[in-house]
């Protein structure tokens, strides 16, 4: 890391730069004034090697390895769980600024603007962006408890497909041709008809749920409210209530 680059305009990693998350952070970054030295796209092996265009350039993406961040400042892991799971268990090195968008629960400073306070950037380290639906319950309970005391809170949680990553997508649309042509459908990725349907995945939304817990006991410095969470994703999201 080179300090008087970050602060200037920093190097810029994606890992998972192909993923529909990556994609929109490629976006983001493109459109935004957020200065940027250089962007390197990661990805495994299996996706190395593919061409993706930013700021109006192409770049080839690149195989993740602990060496490949030696000139990285700011690295994003917009990758599945899979991918940053098996990366931690090599024994590889995070960047010393990493930014974590996967929700695989991992340890790091869970920070939210507008309800965490700011001290708790400091710099180097490893952040943790929430969840979507924490970043939502978050500023609505923060908001909520500076004006009312609250008894409980029941909460309804609606989780896209694309939180399996571009084969969850995948799978979601291959099922709906299938259903419109009177096809049987395949089920590689979801645990049944995703597609008009409503799919419980009874493990999934439990995950789903302790991770909203741990994070808006983060976000509100244990000042949660008793609540009841209900996890759901139908359609294009799989549905299924916890208690």
């Amino acid at each position: 890391m080179n300090p008087e680059r970050l602060r200037h305009a920093p190097n810029v990693a994606i890992v998972g730069s192909s993923s529909p998350l990556g994609k929109e952070l490629r976006e983001i970054i493109e459109t935004s004034a957020f200065p940027v030295g250089n962007l390197s796209l990661l990805e495994t092996e299996e996706y190395a090697g593919l061409l993706q265009e930013f700021a109006g350039e192409l770049q080839i993406t690149q195989i993740i390895s602990p060496g490949i961040f030696a000139d990285t400042d700011i690295a994003f892991f917009a990758c599945s769980p899979e991918i940053i799971q098996a990366y931690a268990a090599s024994g590889s090195a995070f960047p010393e600024l990493t930014i974590d968008l996967t929700q695989t629960g991992r340890k790091g400073t869970v920070f939210l603007k507008g309800v965490s306070e700011a001290s708790l950037l400091q710099g180097l380290g490893y952040y943790v962006n929430p969840h979507p639906a924490a970043i939502a319950l978050g500023r609505v309970l923060a908001r909520m408890q500076s004006q009312f005391k609250l008894e409980s809170a029941s909460v309804t949680v609606l989780c896209p497909a694309s939180e399996r990553g571009s084969a969850g997508v995948n799978e979601l649309q291959e099922q709906t041709v299938e259903l419109l042509n009177f096809q049987s459908i395949e089920s590689k990725i979801f645990g049944g008809q995703l597609a008009f349907n409503l799919l419980p995945e009874i493990e999934t939304a439990r995950r789903t749920e302790s991770l909203l817990r741990q994070q808006l006991s983060d976000l509100l410095e244990g000042n949660m409210p008793p609540m009841m969470i209900a996890t759901t994703m139908r359609g294009r999201r799989i549905d299924h209530s916890t208690n």
